[in-house]
């Protein structure tokens, strides 16, 4: 029934916690155990846009690794995720990119006669959309910090976790 071999966090303090911080935003999403190399790696993660089909994943090496203030800042982070609309901006400027790159495969194929010079240019093309993507990336992991951060402030929570947490990661 769960994307990924994952099952639904135990009922409990903690999850009742992760909850609570969650309504405090106004988000909604189902909390999922995420195990990704056996559960062994530090991270979390959202799947999906619409809200009732919405799922926040925690491996379980996160929840053990991390205290209350730094899982909540984690929370904040993907969060930020959402509401930044990260998924979209990226599905568009995937497109974006997409064409740039098909366009210039195709001219570097036609300028450079077959040869080496094409190889060169289809190369150079998919290198420059592969460093705009990192780009983009950074950019949203950035966007999800900030705005992390502002959720924790308007909670009134002490930001400390968050720094915590990314020298953790």
């Amino acid at each position: 029934r769960w994307p990924w071999h994952c099952t639904q966090l135990q009922a409990g303090p903690l999850r009742a916690r992760m909850e609570q911080f969650c309504r405090e935003q106004g988000f909604v999403a189902e909390i999922l155990l995420w195990p990704l190399f056996e559960g062994q790696v530090l991270t979390a993660g959202i799947m999906g846009i619409i809200p009732r089909l919405r799922y926040l994943l925690v491996t379980p090496a996160l929840l053990h690794a991390l205290n209350w203030d730094e899982l909540r800042s984690v929370l904040a982070h993907e969060i930020g995720h959402v509401t930044g609309r990260h998924v979209a901006h990226m599905i568009e400027q995937s497109k974006k990119l997409n064409i740039a790159t098909l366009g210039a495969m195709i001219a570097g194929m036609l300028l450079g006669g077959g040869g080496k010079g094409s190889q060169a240019a289809v190369a150079t093309a998919m290198a420059g959309a592969q460093a705009l993507a990192l780009k983009y990336t950074r950019e949203n992991e950035t966007d999800a910090d900030q705005n992390g951060l502002q959720y924790v402030l308007k909670g009134g929570y002490d930001p400390q976790g968050l720094v915590t947490f990314l020298n953790k990661i």
